[in-house]
């Protein structure tokens, strides 16, 4: 069955293929709910139809929480892998964790990790930022071996110098960011907290513990203002303009298999590992063939091994 959703910010479509839910723009790959399995992988133009207002990611989501409410759904239940990044920040769970004490999933739909004896920990874990166990000095030379620029490594030792705890040091520079008025704030992200951020909470934090955990998230947990919010059935043609012929869960492997050559694509660190799932939505975003001969190499030997 094919929808159109409406929220107040944007306008989406969606497909729900025997359960199976697809929700995005024209080619529906921002979003999918695979045997309850959700994949998000956010690029602006994918996720959204129509936008109307600011747009976030959360707001798609509502709007699939929407869908499941108006189709009288007894159990919505979703499983996920937080593997969620974006070019200016990086790897997205790692930056709220620092600045939030919470992943997104977490801040904004109350999700919870899946293991309880890994929830225990991982509550534990936070307790690390009321500490401050990486010395001054050691933290400039992780610095400077991230090769992170002179003026931005000056700014970022004067607040971890006069910081007593990693919660102070990652509140102050919060601040830091907000009162960068006068420059773009993906810029400075960018370039002051990216080159170093992910590495620092995962490894020298110790949050790698959820890399690759499972998080729950449950409908009856995200009760939200659906005011503007509609909903209507629309025929394939009317929601798949683009794709009348070539709806993207038909497609078989076989498609990405052929070579027409060495394409300029190249993987980052975060696609090496989401491609190790079969049902990662990359599989059905990008052709083989947009990549490099060494990273296509790498993903025709996973598809061998599904």
């Amino acid at each position: 069955m094919y929808y159109q959703i409406q929220t107040p910010k944007a306008k989406y479509n969606l497909v729900d293929n025997n359960g199976d839910i697809y929700i995005g723009g024209d080619t529906f790959t921002c979003t999918e709910v695979v045997g309850s399995i959700l994949y998000f992988d956010k690029d602006l133009t994918d996720c959204y139809l129509v936008k109307f207002d600011d747009w976030n990611a959360k707001d798609m989501m509502y709007a699939l929480f929407y869908y499941y409410k108006i189709k009288n759904r007894k159990f919505c239940r979703i499983q996920l892998t937080d593997t969620s990044s974006n070019n200016s920040i990086g790897n997205l769970s790692s930056y709220y964790i620092a600045f939030y004490n919470k992943t997104m999933y977490e801040l904004n739909f109350h999700a919870y990790l899946e293991d309880q004896n890994l929830r225990d920990t991982y509550e534990d874990n936070k307790k690390i930022f009321y500490t401050k166990q990486v010395t001054n000095e050691k933290f400039l030379q992780f610095l400077k071996s991230k090769n992170v620029s002179e003026e931005n490594i000056n700014v970022l030792m004067d607040l971890y110098t006069n910081a007593n705890t990693y919660r102070e040091f990652f509140d102050n520079l919060k601040n830091v960011i907000k009162n960068k008025l006068n420059e773009k704030k993906d810029k400075v992200t960018e370039q002051l907290i990216k080159p170093w951020l992910d590495e620092f909470v995962k490894i020298n934090l110790r949050f790698n513990i959820i890399n690759q955990a499972k998080w729950i998230i449950e409908c009856k947990d995200n009760d939200f203002d659906d005011t503007g919010f509609s909903i209507f059935e629309v025929s394939k043609e009317e929601s798949l303009p683009k794709w009348r012929k070539d709806f993207i869960t038909i497609r078989r492997k076989a498609y990405y298999l052929r070579q027409l050559g060495s394409g300029s694509r190249v993987l980052s660190e975060r696609e090496r590992e989401c491609f190790k799932n079969p049902n990662w939505i990359g599989w059905k975003k990008y052709s083989l063939d947009e990549y490099n001969d060494i990273d296509r190499e790498y993903l025709e030997s996973l598809l061998k091994n599904f």
